[in-house]
């Protein structure tokens, strides 16, 4: 973890900053090409913008933000036209033409405008995502006799199985997208390809170990989200030539990371709840470190919490 530290916040950083910039930008462009300079009015064109292949003339042409009743069409059609491969340069037209429009009603300072017009990239955002192509059903887990005999075999199993897959190592990941972004080297990026060709053997292997039904749906979640981090892979990939698409990949990959933590949690404790042990030299002895670490961090946790709800009160007393 202090690994990633080490790279991970600047690269964050520097990749908002550059963000922030754009959308300052963006907004004041917006502002200038809606606000009147003086009280004539433009006459339309005529020009119909589904007409228009190149988008910023049909934008810089249209007058249709001076009219309320067709500016919400004409806008959608704009941003349409304007929409690409490239998820950041399609957001940005999209709050851009969205903001002109809002400002040419008035409506620039709007809390609820702008909440509108933010909730709309995020729709777009999460419309791009990637979707796995293999979905594993608790049907697909092979299934163990219930006995602690077979509970105490599954453990070693699935253990020795999550640690023969190197590449598919959450750190590995993170480390890759954080020196790519500190360095603005694309090369590093392109060992995302073998991290996530490993993840997704990962979840059919895990899919694949002898389970006891109690923890079949467990399982299955836990390969879902091999596959799942497998597919995140190739948009953070993507992170020095579409920002937000690698920025978005990635937060849905720490995301699903987490989410493992906890099934992972949730089947140690299966063992220990039914007094299975493992020695030193059996791949499970790795469940007991796991149980010892969540105790930990929640611990910690708690400890933070709590020293911030004292400072809080120190605060309002004085």
């Amino acid at each position: 973890m202090q690994h990633i530290r080490a790279y991970f916040p600047s690269a964050r950083f520097s990749v908002l900053a550059v963000a922030i910039a754009i959308s300052a930008a963006v907004i004041w462009f917006a502002i200038s090409l809606t606000t009147p300079h003086d009280t004539a009015r433009i006459e339309s064109s005529g020009s119909s913008i589904a007409e228009n292949s190149d988008w910023q003339t049909a934008f810089a042409s249209s007058t249709a933000f001076q009219d309320a009743e067709s500016l919400n069409a004409q806008a959608a059609q704009l941003i349409q036209a304007a929409s690409s491969s490239n998820l950041t340069e399609s957001l940005g037209r999209a709050i851009l033409i969205s903001t002109a429009a809002a400002h040419g009603q008035g409506l620039g300072d709007d809390t609820m405008t702008q909440n509108r017009i933010i909730g709309g990239a995020l729709s777009q955002i999460n419309s791009a995502a990637v979707q796995p192509s293999t979905i594993y059903a608790v049907s697909d887990i092979t299934i163990a006799p219930s006995s602690n005999g077979a509970l105490h075999t599954f453990g070693n199993t699935l253990a020795g199985t999550i640690e023969s897959h190197t590449l598919a190592n959450d750190l590995r990941a993170l480390t890759t997208i954080g020196l790519a972004v500190d360095n603005s080297d694309p090369s590093i990026l392109a060992s995302f390809n073998p991290i996530a060709n490993d993840y997704r053997a990962l979840a059919k292997d895990v899919a694949a170990v002898p389970t006891p039904q109690t923890l079949a749906s467990t399982i299955a979640q836990l390969a879902n989200n091999y596959t799942a981090m497998a597919s995140e892979c190739a948009d953070m990939r993507t992170v020095l030539s579409d920002p937000v698409r690698g920025l978005s990949g990635l937060q849905a990959f720490n995301n699903l990371s987490m989410q493992n933590a906890r099934l992972l949690a949730t089947i140690a404790e299966a063992f220990k709840n039914n007094g299975i042990l493992y020695t030193a030299s059996e791949p499970g002895a790795v469940w007991s470190a796991f149980l010892l670490a969540e105790q930990k961090a929640a611990l910690q946790a708690a400890q933070q919490l709590q020293s911030s709800s004292l400072s809080s009160s120190q605060s309002n007393s004085n």
